[in-house]
């Protein structure tokens, strides 16, 4: 099964299509192999004027979505692959940008969707276009209505990423200073050198401690507010999300520290 999905906007539509009508309409959609492939942008007009397709009726109820495809079709024998449009899915998208500094200094350009109707779209391969152009493979999970997912297509150069140390300190106990510190301290610089307002999303990842004895705190002043602390239920993960309008610039801030006992080993913390 194939699925082109075009963003226009923030409103998308879907074609699904099967490589052969002899698929076993319904089975369980879970088992079916499917693959995807997904444009990133495409005009309204040009979006209008793609050719008429007669879609299937889609049949949700019970334990399995079975597809009633009107027509025929003809299907060589010879192992040319056949295509078949089969249905249209809606999908609420926005694209965004996600940025990582703690591992490159490179912004990623993702769509967030999330499904829409009562059909599901199946698990499989995905083939990603951007600008009409092929950059790669990824992976659909099963996605079922209202359910959410994020594709990614590659790095976006017109966002500007670059990251400091602005202080690493450690101090060793002694006579005076009971426990050992480390201090870290971070700055993000992004730019936005897109012609329109981008949404950006910001992950750095601070320590996460399983014993009691060892204490990790967020500088407060010395750390951007506004951030979301274990966001994705992920222990350590702080993610900020803001939008950035036309060349603007914005810097991000981070600031930690670990203190420990004296006598206490400390492993994992480069």
């Amino acid at each position: 099964m194939w699925v082109d999905i075009y963003y226009p906007e923030k409103e998308s539509k879907s074609w699904q299509r099967y490589p052969s009508p002899n698929k076993t309409m319904g089975a369980p959609m879970a088992l079916m192999d499917s693959e995807v492939i997904v444009n990133e942008v495409m005009a309204e007009d040009k979006l209008k004027r793609k050719a008429q397709y007669t879609t299937a009726n889609i049949n949700t109820k019970g334990f399995v979505s079975e597809y009633e495809i009107p027509g025929k079709i003809s299907v060589k024998s010879d192992g040319t692959e056949t295509k078949l449009m089969i249905g249209v899915f809606d999908t609420k998208s926005e694209m965004e940008i996600h940025v990582k500094p703690q591992i490159d200094n490179n912004a990623y350009l993702a769509v967030h969707s999330k499904l829409q109707g009562d059909a599901p779209i199946l698990a499989g391969k995905v083939n990603l276009f951007r600008d009409g152009a092929y950059i790669g493979q990824s992976y659909m999970p099963l996605l079922r209505p209202s359910e959410e997912h994020i594709l990614f297509f590659g790095i976006d150069d017109k966002i500007s990423v670059t990251r400091r140390t602005i202080k690493d300190e450690t101090t060793d106990a002694g006579v005076i200073m009971r426990d050992n510190i480390i201090k870290r301290h971070y700055i993000t610089k992004i730019q936005n050198l897109h012609k329109n307002d981008v949404k950006v999303i910001v992950e750095e990842s601070i320590p996460a401690s399983k014993n009691d004895d060892i204490n990790v705190e967020i500088i407060s002043d010395a750390t951007t507010p506004d951030y979301k602390k274990d966001a994705e239920d992920i222990k350590g993960l702080l993610q900020w999300g803001f939008y950035m309008k036309p060349k603007e610039e914005k810097k991000l801030k981070l600031g930690w520290k670990v203190t420990w006992p004296k006598d206490a080993n400390l492993n994992g913390l480069r």
